[in-house]
């Protein structure tokens, strides 16, 4: 990997920006592409641009869903330099920025980070290129932590309305009545997986009956919003502590009789169901919650209030 600007002819821009960070003057993806265009032009020759890649309102700790990112490494064959505003614009993971890093070495081409300057020729510039790359994975770790925080004192409070979550399928958030709204069909696909599930039939078997993947009934049959409660970590909400009108979808008797049959054809590995005997909010306990499938799934396609 080297850093001699004048081998550079042809460059790849790309910005990334995330949800959070779409509201913060200066992290816009227009802005980082004005600033990256001036930059190319200042540099003697100016620096000709292949084409601008971006990944609007992604995370940069994983690149399998950046199809920006994606497309441009599979296009490395027509530029000489990969072209950022910051390190952290491209990854926010030590791994993956070092994969790429290799990447680029093994076909010749080059990194350029507009703010962060090193020379990547040497192994001092290399050292403080990754050790700049630790702290941007450092930020995004400790961002993590503070919204978990966040999102369990929300848990806790029944009066904050909907706890952030992926929507379950047959039920729609109304931001302006703050309460669920029922989408029937749907919810009669859900009440039909539960009696299916409980006749004898597999995933997969309910899922071709329905049309719905293998996954989608596996996650609906272990979604406690069809029981009435919120889940988040350790804390279950029941619903209509704050939303009257909301209806679940099977009774507590069904749900405790699925997850204990679940537990019966689980062959992969051992866990113990999650059982409810009350119909209020309550705290279950970090050591269940580990044993609970899917628990943490969506934890940050946030619904908020």
């Amino acid at each position: 990997m080297y850093m001699d600007k004048s081998n550079i002819e042809t460059v790849a821009i790309y910005t990334r920006v995330s949800t959070d960070e779409q509201a913060r003057e200066g992290f816009s993806l227009e802005a980082q592409l004005e600033k990256l265009t001036s930059y190319c032009g200042l540099q003697d020759p100016p620096w000709k641009i292949y084409k601008h890649y971006q990944d609007p309102g992604k995370s940069g700790r994983k690149i399998k869903n950046r199809s920006g990112y994606l497309e441009m490494m599979q296009d490395t064959n027509h530029f000489d330099a990969v072209l950022v505003l910051k390190m952290d614009r491209i990854h926010r993971n030590q791994r993956n920025f070092t994969h790429m890093i290799e990447q680029l070495m093994k076909n010749g081409k080059s990194f350029v980070s507009m703010q962060e300057r090193f020379d990547t020729s040497s192994a001092m510039g290399r050292f403080v290129m990754f050790i700049i790359q630790q702290i941007a994975q450092l930020e995004s770790e400790q961002i993590g932590e503070r919204v978990a925080v966040a999102m369990n004192q929300k848990a806790k409070d029944i009066s904050t309305g909907c706890v952030g979550h992926r929507n379950a399928h047959g039920y729609k958030w109304n931001h302006k009545k703050q309460r669920y709204d029922l989408v029937n069909e749907e919810l009669e696909e859900v009440r039909q997986a539960f009696q299916m599930y409980l006749d004898g039939f597999s995933y997969k078997a309910i899922g071709s009956k329905l049309g719905r993947p293998r996954t989608s009934i596996r996650y609906w049959l272990n979604n406690t919003m069809y029981v009435g409660y919120e889940r988040y970590c350790e804390y279950l909400r029941w619903i209509q502590d704050y939303d009257t009108s909301f209806e679940p979808v099977v009774s507590i008797e069904t749900w405790n009789k699925v997850q204990v049959l679940a537990k019966e054809r689980c062959r992969t590995h051992d866990y113990d169901p999650l059982l409810i005997n009350r119909q209020e909010s309550h705290k279950i306990g970090i050591d269940k919650r580990k044993s609970i499938k899917l628990l943490q799934r969506a934890k940050h396609n946030y619904t908020w209030n």
